[in-house]
């Protein structure tokens, strides 16, 4: 703060934030303080009760001043292609990955069993790489349309 300006994440990056793992603790914490930036938010969860709470409660403290989509998802079930279609055209500047899945206890890695595994790298890394993907494809487009535009001027 003291050796400069904050930046405008919605002018600088884009206009919305995906966040996933949004629901509880330090996604939630993360969505409000962006909702707090102005940016619009699309929150991504498992449980759609609680995207529904944590909307709400955005919505109460903030007003109509941002829009808010909510994409019910479980990344330890389904790989995540779904998310590039229901985040299309949105003017993505700020992602935050931050669905994670742990053992429930300390386990040595032969102990772990097919199904958990196969949850955790579900969740932590195809879900993370599909929502990166996704985002990714967009700010692709959109710097290279600012760069035509700019080559025109």
């Amino acid at each position: 703060m003291f050796l400069r300006p904050p930046k405008n994440l919605k002018r600088s990056y884009g206009s919305w934030a995906v966040i996933t793992g949004s629901t509880d603790g330090i996604g939630k914490a993360i969505a409000m303080e962006l909702v707090s930036e102005g940016l619009n938010l699309v929150l991504v969860g498992r449980d759609s009760l609680k995207l529904e709470s944590t909307s709400s409660e955005i919505r109460r403290r903030i007003g109509d001043r941002v829009s808010i989509r909510t994409i019910v998802i479980d990344f330890a079930k389904v790989g995540g292609e779904e998310i590039e279609k229901r985040i299309g055209g949105l003017d993505v500047g700020v992602l935050i990955n931050n669905a994670g899945l742990a053992y429930p206890f300390a386990r040595f890695f032969h102990e772990v069993d097919l199904n958990l595994m196969e949850s955790v790298v579900g969740v932590n890394i195809v879900g993370a790489t599909w929502v990166t993907k996704a985002v990714l494809a967009g700010k692709i487009h959109r710097a290279a349309l600012r760069a035509s535009i700019l080559s025109l001027t």
